[in-house]
C-alpha cells in the first residue's frame, strides 16, 4: 500500500505550502476603455450635435502548457442625448443609434482554442478572424495541421460569416468554408494556396426579394525574409473565373546604416459589386469598387545623435482607375511628401513632425495640381504626454448611418494624455474639421490594462 509521502498528500502545513510554490498559474489578461465622444458641426444649414458613450473590453487567458487558451472582445455604445428619427438626414447619425433605448452591443471575437493536438497544431472554435486568405469573420471552427514540420502545413475552415451592420441579416443565411496549404522549401519563404467557397444572400433591386450569391475565391501568396534587412511580400487572388487582385509589397532596413525603403503596389482587375459584402465584415454592400492599380513608395534615413534622433521621409503613393469613370469612392489621386522628423530633441521626451506634400489628380501629372504642409510638436516621456498638430486629407470616408466621401479636409488637433499608475491611462483629445461645414470633436478616454 502506497503512503501518504509516496504520492504526495498533503500531510502538513509544510507539504501545502511546497505543491503550491511549485504549482504555474494561468496567465490572463484584460483591456478595458470607456469613452466619451461630443461631436458638432456648424455651417452648410446644419447645426447638430451628438453625443456618444463607448466601451471596449477585450481579454482572455491560457494555461500554463500554451495548450488551451480563450479570447474575446466586444463594444458598446450609448447615444448618450437621444436617438433621432430613423431616416432623418444628419451628418453625425450613427448606425448604433437605432437601438434605442438598449445600447448598441457587438461581440467581434469569442473563442477557445486548442494547440499542439498531436498533428493538429491549432484548433479554434467561436467567433472569430480567418487566419489565411482574405480576412473575414466567422463564427465555426478553423484548424491547422501539420504534415511534415515545418516544411508542410494545412488549413480548414468553416462556419456563418458575420457582417455587424447588415440591415437585414438572417441568422443562418451567409456561409463560408476554406481549405489550403502552407509550405516552407527553404529557410525564410514560406507559400501559401488557399481556395474558399462563399454564399451570401443579398436583397433583390427591389428591396423585398433576396438573391443568392455564391463565390468561388482562390489565391497564392509568397513571403520571404533575408536575415532581418529584406522582407517581400506578393499574391494574387481570384474571383470565380478571373483574376480578382495581385500585389507585391517590399521592406528594406539596414539598420545600421539607418536607411530603409518600403514599395507596395495593389491592382483590383475587376469590379466588385456584391463581392465586397463577404469581404468586409462591418457593411453589407460597400458600393461599386471599379478597377484600380494603387502604389506606395517610401525612403527614408535616420541619424541619431547626442542631442536625439532626427529622420526624412521622401515619398510617393496614390490610385489610379483602369476602367471607367472617376466618382465618389472611385478616383485618380497621387502625392508626392516629404516629412522631417525629430525625437528627443535636446533632453528626452520633446519631439517633431513636419511634412510637405504634392497633390495631383491625373496620371500624366498634368492635371490640377495644390500642395499642402502638415505637422505636428509634442512631449512624450514617462507619465506625460501631449501633442499639437494639423494633418489635410484629399478625400475621407465618413462611416455614419450613409457612408460618405468628403473631399479636402483640413484637420487640427491637440490632445494630452497622462498615466497616473502603471495600469491606468488617461486621454483627452480635441479636433476641428474643416470641409464644407466645420466639426468640432471631443473625445475622453480611460483605458486599463491588466
Amino acid at each position: 500500500m502506497l503512503s501518504n509521502a509516496s504520492i504526495g498528500t498533503r500531510g502538513s502545513d509544510d507539504s501545502v505550502e511546497d505543491l503550491d510554490e511549485g504549482k504555474e498559474q494561468w496567465d490572463w489578461w484584460l483591456h478595458v476603455l470607456e469613452e466619451y465622444r461630443f461631436r458638432a458641426t456648424v455651417g452648410a444649414g446644419a447645426d447638430e450635435e451628438d453625443h456618444d458613450l463607448r466601451l471596449f473590453m477585450a481579454g482572455g487567458g491560457s494555461d500554463p502548457d500554451g495548450f488551451f487558451g480563450i479570447s474575446g472582445s466586444l463594444g458598446l455604445w450609448w447615444d448618450a442625448n437621444g436617438v433621432s428619427d430613423t431616416g432623418t438626414a444628419s451628418t453625425l447619425n450613427s448606425m448604433r443609434d437605432d437601438r434605442d433605448p438598449w445600447p448598441w452591443v457587438e461581440v467581434y471575437d469569442l473563442a477557445a482554442e486548442f494547440h499542439d493536438l498531436s498533428a493538429l497544431s491549432l484548433l479554434k472554435i467561436g467567433r472569430q478572424v480567418s487566419l489565411h486568405g482574405l480576412p473575414v469573420t466567422f463564427d465555426g471552427v478553423s484548424m491547422e495541421i501539420s504534415a511534415l514540420k515545418p516544411w508542410l502545413g494545412f488549413f480548414a475552415m468553416g462556419g456563418r460569416t458575420v457582417h455587424f451592420f447588415e440591415t437585414d441579416s438572417g441568422i443562418f443565411e451567409d456561409w463560408i468554408a476554406s481549405i489550403g496549404a502552407v509550405v516552407r522549401p527553404m529557410r525564410g519563404l514560406r507559400l501559401e494556396l488557399d481556395y474558399r467557397f462563399q454564399r451570401e444572400q443579398i436583397l433583390a433591386p427591389d428591396k423585398v426579394s433576396r438573391n443568392e450569391l455564391m463565390d468561388h475565391t482562390y489565391g497564392l501568396s509568397l513571403w520571404y525574409r533575408h536575415g532581418e534587412r529584406l522582407y517581400l511580400n506578393a499574391y494574387f487572388r481570384g474571383l470565380n473565373d478571373s483574376v480578382s487582385h495581385a500585389g507585391t509589397a517590399l521592406h528594406f532596413d539596414w539598420t545600421d546604416k539607418g536607411v530603409g525603403l518600403d514599395l507596395g503596389f495593389d491592382a483590383q482587375l475587376i469590379t466588385l459589386r456584391q463581392a465586397n459584402e463577404g469581404t468586409d465584415p462591418y457593411f453589407a454592400l460597400l458600393g461599386e469598387r471599379l478597377p484600380y492599380v494603387r502604389w506606395r513608395m517610401d525612403l527614408w534615413k535616420v541619424f541619431t545623435t547626442k542631442a536625439g534622433e532626427y529622420g526624412i521621409h521622401a515619398g510617393w503613393n496614390g490610385n489610379q482607375l483602369v476602367e471607367g469613370d472617376t466618382g465618389p469612392f472611385n478616383r485618380n489621386m497621387g502625392r508626392f511628401y516629404l516629412t522631417f522628423t525629430a525625437n528627443d530633441i535636446g533632453v528626452k521626451g520633446p519631439f517633431l513632425n513636419v511634412s510637405a506634400e504634392g497633390y495631383y489628380s491625373d496620371w500624366t501629372f498634368a492635371g490640377d495640381w495644390f500642395w499642402t504642409a502638415g505637422g505636428s510638436v509634442g512631449y512624450a516621456s514617462g507619465k506625460v504626454g501631449a501633442e499639437v498638430g494639423t494633418y489635410f486629407q484629399q478625400y475621407k470616408y465618413v462611416y455614419y448611418r450613409d457612408v460618405r466621401e468628403i473631399s479636402d479636409v483640413r484637420t487640427v488637433f491637440g490632445q494630452v494624455a497622462y498615466r497616473p499608475l502603471k495600469w491606468l491611462k488617461l486621454k483627452v483629445r480635441y479636433e476641428f474639421q474643416r470641409y464644407d461645414r466645420d466639426e468640432h470633436a471631443l473625445i475622453v478616454t480611460v483605458s486599463q490594462v491588466f
